[in-house]
């Protein structure tokens, strides 16, 4: 399986102040440039629609 990507965010609390957390998120990388259309450097957009189906387990027949 592919590495997972990594997001980290700064969040604040509701209560006033603010404070660093790391989100970790267990996203599958799928690469943009391996297209068997050639057309890989304009496929950024269905990669990254791609990797979030993968993360939320679609597709689920």
């Amino acid at each position: 399986m592919a590495p997972a990507a990594t997001l980290s965010k700064t969040q604040s609390p509701r209560s006033g102040g603010s404070f660093d957390q790391r989100i970790t998120l267990q996203v599958p990388y799928l690469c943009q440039r391996d297209s068997v259309t050639a057309q890989g450097t304009r496929m950024c957009f269905s990669s990254t629609c791609a990797m979030a189906a993968a993360y939320l387990g679609f597709p689920r027949f």
